[in-house]
């Protein structure tokens, strides 16, 4: 079993992306569903394979490459996914998941697992 703390050294030692401990944490929470945080060999695989799949698609849209997923690339993604959001829902998501305070008006990788 590692603790939330190992597993964010370990995503992190796999990728130049680190990971905040929100996000781990639910990562966790995903794979376990439990507020434990601790996780075996069986979710660390799961997790990170998961994590794999879903640095595909955030690359998949941003189609800058600058590391971050803008307003209209994450319109974009979302509707590939089947959701049709308003701008005004659109800027509201882009604030809340952008490390900067609404700045960059981007979201980062880790952010967007978030």
């Amino acid at each position: 079993m590692i603790d939330d703390k190992e597993l964010q050294s370990a995503l992190s030692g796999f990728s130049s992306q680190s990971f905040s401990l929100r996000t781990v944490h639910l990562l966790m929470y995903l794979f376990t569903n439990t507020n434990v945080r601790k996780i075996g060999p069986k979710e660390f695989t799961s997790v990170f394979y998961s994590l794999q799949n879903w640095r595909g698609i955030f690359e998949r849209f941003d189609r800058d490459r600058s590391g971050r997923i803008d307003a209209p690339e994450l319109r974009d993604a979302l509707l590939d996914l089947g959701y049709s959001v308003s701008p005004t829902v659109l800027d509201l998501l882009v604030s809340k998941f952008d490390k900067t305070g609404g700045k960059n008006k981007a979201v980062e990788y880790d952010n967007f697992i978030e």
